[in-house]
């Protein structure tokens, strides 16, 4: 059988484990000191980092920001550069200048922080910047609205011209036209004044002739007036003495009831019966009684009005005919039931001194009103007396040469006369009482103090 030698193995394969085991060795020991000086490195880095900025604060949302804008903004820039990036524009927005130190803005910060702080101080500015800005959106408003106004002033002016331009464009033309005509006029004038004024001389003597001849025939027309006056007053007082219609009706309104001495009577007429205090009576006897032909005993005025009786003043009595109770009071200005109305016409000589009064008419007017009556200017059927005084006086008519108000006041003076012969005529016709100056006066008892008072 075969034998099997067994052959040893050389010795540069011991050798060879031998080396490559310590190199193994080396390379441990190595890698060991390089893995714990890269350890304590890291533990350093981490230190400083932790000193830098907690594990928290590197990773909020605050630091993930500036880690992004980091990387966005600035490649070569870390984020503690971009950091101190952002401070710097912050000191630099907070001091309003580059390169602030930090003290000096934390001083500023500081003031601004005892005052309500920065964000207060910010939002108290936005605040003010936010009235400021309405403040001038109202004013631009307003502005926007007076140039509006303006503007439409302004059109509204420019109209307004436009039309006064053609206003007075128009005016000046009608200028032209009027003076234009205002010539022809002359020119014409101017002709007609030549060619009158060959014949005025002979056309005047003409005209003075005919105003001669009318004025002796007016003269002669006045005359026939006068004439026919005068028949009227003939025919009235010829017709009132046949027609007792037409006579004035008087009687008795009272009596008198007291005679207290020769100076106060009393009557049984008073406030009831619509007595005006003022009014005079005429007293008649109790034995004659009231009428148109009756004399008077004496006259009276009432001065103090009672509810059913009046005390009166006596003006004028007889001493031989004395005021007695029981004798009548009567005056046609008055009337209990009824007020009695007149038509006063002409001058009335009322303190018989032979000349007619001065304003008698009014005055007689005023005195019949004031007694109670009721006075009109035209005679109808509802009229109780027509008074006349002196008609007006006639006067010529003025000459030629006579000035528009002479011949104005004879024409009024002419119509006076023609409406006094026109009322009588109208009272005859409706036969009416006419009564003169001395019957009114005597029937309502009137004396010349009495249109005084």
């Amino acid at each position: 059988m075969a034998r099997v030698v067994q052959r040893s193995s050389p010795p540069y394969l011991t050798v060879l484990f031998v080396f490559l085991f310590f190199i193994a060795t080396a390379a441990a020991a190595w890698f060991y000191n390089s893995w714990r000086g890269g350890d304590k490195l890291v533990s350093q880095r981490t230190a400083s980092l932790e000193a830098m900025a907690t594990s928290r604060e590197q990773s909020d949302d605050a630091m993930t920001a500036i880690k992004d804008r980091a990387r966005t903004e600035n490649r070569k820039r870390t984020v503690i550069g971009q950091y101190r990036q952002d401070v710097n524009d912050l000191l630099r927005a907070v001091s309003g200048a580059p390169d602030t130190p930090i003290k000096q803005v934390m001083v500023t910060v500081g003031d601004v922080t005892d005052n309500g702080g920065l964000l207060g101080q910010v939002a108290r500015l936005q605040a003010d910047l936010t009235s400021a800005r309405q403040s001038v959106a109202r004013l631009e408003s307003d502005f926007n609205g007076a140039n509006n106004r303006l503007a439409s002033e302004r059109a509204a002016a420019t109209e307004m011209k436009a039309s006064l331009e053609a206003e007075r464009q128009d005016l000046s033309d009608q200028l032209a036209a009027s003076q234009a005509q205002v010539t022809d006029l002359s020119t014409r004038y101017d002709e007609q004044v030549k060619r009158a004024a060959g014949d005025w001389n002979g056309r005047v003597q003409e005209q003075e002739s005919m105003l001669a001849t009318r004025d002796d025939e007016i003269r002669k027309l006045e005359k026939t007036i006068r004439d026919h006056g005068v028949r009227i007053i003939q025919l009235q007082d010829k017709l009132n003495k046949q027609s007792p219609d037409a006579q004035a009706d008087v009687r008795a309104d009272g009596m008198i009831v007291n005679v207290v001495g020769d100076q106060v009577v009393y009557i049984d007429i008073g406030s009831r019966d619509r007595l005006q205090m003022g009014l005079p009576f005429a007293v008649y006897s109790k034995r004659t009684g009231v009428g148109a032909d009756v004399p008077i005993k004496a006259k009276i005025i009432v001065t103090n009005v009672h509810n059913e009786i009046a005390e009166c003043r006596v003006l004028d009595s007889k001493t031989s005919d004395p005021i007695v109770e029981n004798d009548l009071v009567a005056s046609i200005a008055f009337d209990a039931t009824r007020t009695p109305t007149f038509v006063v016409e002409g001058d009335f000589d009322l303190d018989a001194d032979g000349i007619p009064d001065f304003q008698s008419n009014e005055l007689l007017r005023a005195m019949i009103q004031r007694f109670g009556g009721a006075v009109v200017d035209t005679v109808d059927v509802n009229v109780d007396y027509v008074v006349m005084g002196e008609p007006p006086s006639h006067t010529p008519r003025p000459g030629a040469e006579a000035t528009p108000d002479k011949i104005a006041q004879w024409e009024e003076a002419q119509a006076k006369v023609g409406r006094y012969h026109d009322i009588k005529a109208e009272a005859i016709k409706l036969s009416k009482p006419v009564l003169n100056t001395k019957q009114f006066l005597s029937f309502t008892g009137y004396a010349p103090e009495v249109a005084t008072r």
